[in-house]
């Protein structure tokens, strides 16, 4: 019996086996006869071969087999029949739709270079970059998961193909990341062909680092082991590296070097073209700087030709950068003519559909997220300004933002999007700047002011505006449950490891322990790509919603203005301030100014001189002085236009963003006697309101709008502290912090005097004023009030933290210490956040980008308004300016009216006489919607009425029927 159960098991076995074997001999014969009819333009029949032979291999747990059953037909598509895009679809079912396990190593090998052949079918014939990486990355995570991470030959093309990808995405961090990999696998498994030095150098190059990048060669050509190719790249590298930091003698020595070791290649070597296009681009670059333009002109001849011979359009991408570096000879040659039809090449090189005629730009359709197009667009306009054709310069620069914003969204970390800003920053500012010069010359022509003023719209707060719309899209339901929670998920994981990271640095820690951090969210990063970009695929209605950013115009701005209202937007460029007023009845006033000697920096020393009180009032006469010269510069011309207007929204820019415009004197005037409170502040005759940009004003009334009202009003916190653990902590608060004191004792009054204005207010004090207690309600309050301790960090403004008391060493995720991180990744539903605690509305600049602060955060979690304070918060004169503010607010006036009111109240009340200096009072502003909060329900009021009436009825009517008795 025994035996025959053996058998049984044995004969099951060979006939599955036999079976297995069989199935799979007739999967390759229908890869094989796919092919034969695909090659004779059957591609439906193909297609059937292939889904079938496909479905067949994934019965079978042959992963990789079914995958190269979708390679073989690819291949043809892109190679023969020059479809790519046709391609990478069949690509696509081979690689992200193969949900079938990869059950060993030997299969997991196979199946990372089919990817990798797919990576590169993605780049070399549909240029198309996102989806290389998409595919490199799910290369990644079978190297790691089923290889260990240890496979030379994979390794070797892995690192460096995917680090590029991350490169011709502007996504530098994660760049850096992968290259670094790659360079400590080859010490670590002695393999230099997985170093790639070169490429990890010219991440450099393209920051800008130069003396960094010419470092990293230089290691290179040191390290042991490293092939004939590599040392010839490097070289080529390194000559190019020279030639940036200006040093061309040594750049042509350099290159003399490789140019003896190209000569010992063999002249069938696959890579003779490539490095010697490099060789004499190079050339081209050294000479071009020595001013020697014919000679360069020659040898970025040769370059391209090199380039189109050895590799045609296989190396579009390198022969349009050939391009641009001959145009830009010929622009400092002052061929320019010329210079912008070699502009236009380059353009038309990476994308074939763009036309040939250099006056002629192309159309937005035609833009992808790529450099080249960046490049050419800017050396265009460069040309056109050089010729005075400004308005072809000008439509140029409105080109460019298309390709900064496809670019932007495929990053994965900020601080890439954070450093394309800056690099956009400067292409703006010239932008605007020849709009100006273009309505002079029109005689006043508004279409030139409204273009421009759209243009500085494009510049603010992209990312903020992209935050919100992703928030906007994730609440929107166009995701099932379980991807959005998985969504939320990785999230929330990636901003927890970011935030470890930021304080393992600003604690010193050891470098390991901040290097595994780093990498587990690198991985997380990565995860996170995929993620996302299956979803995109699977969910379009989710995808367009998270990229759906309307800027607004100039014309619509009036839609956000409420009657009596006014907005002032700033742009500053290097020399000028413009000035942009529009108004309520649609008028449109353009004011460009020349800034004074040093006025970025004495409007720092003026804001700087606002944060601290002046005992002596020695500052005063000088006080006054500036702020009547900054109103004077930044409002005077238009307000004096003004007639009904009572308020004004306020979007600054540069350093302005730090300057509370309602101490700006409208006169300059200064009393027999002078008192602080007697100037003609611009609040007298306007309330003040902040915002990002016009078009994030829009997005946070529509937020209002949509909103549905949370079931509770108000909600107040003020903690109580008692110790700190940390004494540099506690020196520090004492030094920025409310009233300078570590424990607070006027927030307590605070939050108790709007007790007493909302009987609908809930106070949490003390032990009930905690981070946990927080994140449990804050969703049911239409007001979050915080008056605390706040810390902001101008280094890392993700540690910039609310304090809801001492810290809690048992919970680090409910550690009484909220972040600026943590807060954005919350979905708040209030309509006002109040931040009665210091420096909530301080932080880093981010050029383009605005402030980041705790108030900015609390913008990102989706609270469409903010009152915040810009320094330390007086903790004996904040509760005087916050109980009328609610006074007022609890009356229905708008937000910015109600504290205005408020500070003109402070200044007229004779027991704060000793506190009218603008540091007790000009430090709290409004940001965001202002329009009124609405009052609170009243249901319950009317319920307990009628209960009590209720009551009072049944207990006359049982007595009276007592008496009857």
């Amino acid at each position: 019996m025994r035996e025959s159960l053996v058998l049984l098991v044995f004969t099951l076995i060979f006939h599955s086996a036999t079976a297995q074997k069989q199935d799979s001999v007739f999967a390759e014969n229908l890869v094989a006869e796919a092919t034969s009819l695909r090659k004779n333009d059957k591609p439906e029949e193909a297609s059937a071969r292939l889904r079938q032979a496909r479905e067949i291999f994934k019965k079978n747990n042959f992963c990789w087999r079914a995958l190269f059953a979708a390679s073989r037909l690819a291949m043809i598509e892109a190679n023969e029949k020059k479809q790519p895009f046709a391609a990478l679809d069949s690509m696509d079912k081979g690689v992200l739709e193969l949900n079938c396990p990869v059950l060993d190593s030997a299969a997991a090998d196979n199946y990372c270079f089919h990817v990798l052949d797919a990576a590169f079918m993605a780049k070399e014939f549909a240029n198309d970059f996102v989806r290389m990486k998409e595919y490199l990355l799910t290369a990644y995570r079978v190297f790691h998961e089923k290889l260990s991470g240890k496979q030379d030959r994979i390794a070797k093309f892995l690192f460096f193909q995917l680090g590029n990808a991350y490169v011709r995405l502007s996504e530098y961090e994660a760049a850096k990341r992968i290259f670094q990999e790659g360079i400590e696998y080859a010490r670590q498994n002695n393999a230099p062909q997985v170093a790639k030095f070169s490429d990890f150098g010219d991440l450099f190059i393209t920051t800008g680092e130069y003396s960094k990048a010419l470092e990293i060669y230089r290691e290179g050509l040191l390290f042991k082991g490293i092939s004939s190719t590599d040392s010839i790249a490097l070289r080529l590298s390194e000559a190019e590296c020279l030639v940036r930091l200006e040093k061309f003698q040594e750049a042509i020595a350099a290159n003399k070097i490789a140019k003896k070791l190209i000569a010992k290649l063999p002249t069938d070597h696959p890579a003779l073209g490539f490095f010697q296009s490099g060789l004499f681009g190079n050339y081209g670059l050294a000479f071009s700087g020595l001013k020697n333009f014919k000679l360069a002109d020659n040898w970025f001849q040769k370059a391209i030709k090199t380039a189109q011979n050895y590799h045609g359009n296989k190396q579009r991408r390198r022969q349009a950068f050939f391009q641009l570096d001959l145009a830009d000879n010929y622009l400092k040659w002052g061929k320019l003519p010329v210079a912008l039809q070699t502009f236009q090449t380059a353009m038309k090189t990476l994308q074939p559909s763009i036309s040939e005629n250099s006056s002629e730009n192309p159309t937005p359709e035609n833009l992808f997220g790529d450099k080249v197009f960046l490049q050419a667009l800017e050396g265009k306009a460069t040309v056109f300004e050089k010729t005075n054709q400004l308005e072809k310069a000008l439509a140029c620069f409105e080109l460019i933002p298309i390709v900064e914003e496809k670019l932007r969204f495929t990053h994965s970390y900020e601080s890439s999007s954070l450093l394309s800003l800056r690099e956009s920053r400067g292409r703006f500012e010239r932008a605007v700047d020849l709009a100006w010069q273009l309505f002079e010359q029109s005689g006043g022509n508004l279409s030139f002011a409204k273009r421009a003023f759209y243009l500085t719209e494009q510049a603010r707060g992209a990312l903020l505006l992209q935050s919100l719309a992703r928030a906007r899209a994730d609440l929107e339901n166009t995701l099932p449950s379980s991807e959005r929670q998985k969504l939320r998920e990785i999230r929330a994981k990636s901003s927890w490891l970011e935030l470890r990271i930021a304080e393992e640095n600003e604690a010193n820690s050891e470098p390991k322990l901040i290097q595994n951090l780093e990498n587990e969210l690198f991985k997380l990063k990565q995860d996170q790509s995929v993620f996302e970009t299956q979803l995109k695929k699977d969910f379009p209605g989710w995808a367009a919603s998270q990229n759906r950013i309307e800027f607004v115009e100039a014309e619509k701005v009036k839609n956000l203005l409420r009657p009596g209202q006014a907005m002032f937007s700033y742009f500053l460029t290097e020399n000028f301030v413009h000035i942009f007023c529009l108004q309520k009845n649609g008028q449109l006033d353009w004011r460009r100014e020349n800034l004074p000697a040093d006025f970025r920096n004495r409007t720092r020393d003026f804001c700087e001189y606002l944060t601290r009180a002046d005992a002596e009032n020695a500052g005063m006469e000088n006080f006054k002085n500036t702020s009547t010269e900054l109103a004077r510069l930044l409002l005077a011309p238009e307000i004096q236009k003004l007639t009904d207007e009572k308020s004004l929204v306020i979007v600054p820019d540069d350093v302005l963003v730090f300057l509370p415009f309602e101490v700006l004197i409208l006169e300059n005037e200064l009393p027999a006697k002078p008192q602080w409170r007697a100037f003609n502040y611009l609040i007298k005759r306007f309330s003040v309101n902040y915002a990002y940009s016009a078009t994030l004003l829009a997005m946070q009334q529509s937020i209002t709008a949509e909103r549905k009202r949370a079931p509770k009003y108000l909600a107040g916190f003020a903690p109580k502290y008692n110790f700190q653990q940390d004494t540099a902590v506690k020196k520090a608060l004492a030094f920025r912090a409310r009233g300078g004191e570590y424990d607070l004792l006027g927030t307590h009054i605070e939050v108790k005097k709007i007790n007493e204005i909302f009987s609908a207010a809930d106070i949490f004090e003390n032990a009930d004023a905690t981070e946990l207690h927080f994140k449990n309600i804050a969703n049911q309050y239409q007001i979050l009030h915080f008056a605390m301790h706040a810390v902001a960090n101008e280094t890392s403004p993700e540690l910039s933290r609310l304090l809801f008391g001492d810290k809690i060493k048992t919970d680090s995720a409910n550690d009484n210490i909220l972040y600026a991180n943590e807060l954005q990744m919350m979905r708040l539903q209030a309509g006002l956040a109040v931040l009665s605690a210091c420096h909530t509305g301080f932080g880093k600049i981010n050029r383009g980008e605005g402030v980041y602060s705790l108030a900015r955060a609390f913008t990102a979690a989706g609270v469409p308004a903010t009152v915040m304070s810009l320094w330390r918060l007086p903790d004996n004169t904040a509760p005087v300016i916050m109980e009328n503010f609610y006074r007022h607010l609890a009356e229905g006036l708008p937000k910015d009216e109600a504290l205005r009111l408020a500070k003109i109240q402070f200044l007229e009340t004779k027991e704060m006489y000793p506190f009218t200096q603008p540091y007790f009072w000009a430090g709290i502003t409004a940001n965001g919607d202002a329009c009124p909060m609405p009052p609170p329900s009243r249901f319950w009021w009317w319920a307990a009425g009628v209960a009590g009436l209720a009551t009072l009825l049944f207990w006359f009517f049982r007595r009276l029927k007592n008496r009857k008795k």
